[in-house]
């Protein structure tokens, strides 16, 4: 990209010019620490499997009360049995990820 101030017009070289410095201070003022971002990764990921987790247990517990009402008359689904199932299913995932993330926060 050529910024020179013929083809672009004084004003956007200087405004170009501007904002590198502008970025360059900022790189040279908050380096950049990969254990942070690894913390702030790690958590996110964690919240979002036990919200995750949360949501579709919510799922359940209204679920399957409306297709026992409206659809499931000959075939009506048990709450305790989809419960365990969904549990099951996604809880030793559920624990690998908090177990690794409080691990790592218990070492700090």
């Amino acid at each position: 990209m050529n910024l020179s101030p013929q083809k672009t017009g004084g004003g956007q070289a200087k405004q170009a010019s501007a904002r590198l410095e502008a970025l360059e201070h900022k790189v040279e003022s908050a380096p950049f620490d990969p254990k942070e971002h690894l913390d702030k990764k790690r958590a996110l990921i964690a919240q979002i499997f036990v919200w995750g987790f949360l949501i579709l247990i919510l799922v359940v517990l209204v679920g399957v009360p409306l297709y026992n009402q409206w659809i499931g008359k000959p075939t009506a689904l048990d709450m305790d049995k989809t419960l365990s199932q969904v549990g099951g299913l996604l809880g030793t995932p559920l624990g690998f990820v908090v177990g690794y993330y409080f691990k790592e926060y218990k070492k700090r």
